[in-house]
């Protein structure tokens, strides 16, 4: 079942609110588009990103560091949940766990008069 094609309530003008869509057993997304806040992801959603079952994930952020930290606990690095700081990145431990790993990252610059930088990143499940 694609995401698109559910209901997504009275506003038609937005998707399914991240609650929800964590909540839903018949979710199955094969893509995940996550544009999150300045504060980055909150630990729920980092936990469903790493079971939801999909297959790559693309985030883009408007702070480097806390996209730094969540891909840290995305991709199995120091400090993440299930990694350990002696395993090397892209290790077996990190494909047991549903961990993803970077595939592409890309810095935009839509504020060419700031020195804002938006980063869109690529992970792919390991």
């Amino acid at each position: 079942e694609r995401l698109e094609e559910r209901p997504v309530g009275s506003n038609s003008s937005s998707s399914s609110s991240p609650d929800s869509l964590m909540h839903c057993q018949a979710c199955q997304p094969d893509v995940v588009v996550i544009d999150p806040a300045r504060a980055g992801l909150s630990r729920s959603v980092v936990d469903y990103l790493l079971r939801c079952g999909a297959q790559r994930v693309v985030y883009v952020s408007c702070n480097a560091a806390t996209q730094a930290r969540d891909l840290q606990l995305l991709c199995g690095g120091v400090g993440a949940a299930g990694g350990s700081s002696g395993a090397a990145a892209g290790g077996n431990a990190g494909a047991a766990a549903g961990r993803f790993r970077l595939v592409s990252w890309r810095g935009v610059d839509m504020f060419p008069q700031t020195d804002h930088l938006e980063t869109v990143v690529v992970l792919e499940r390991c």
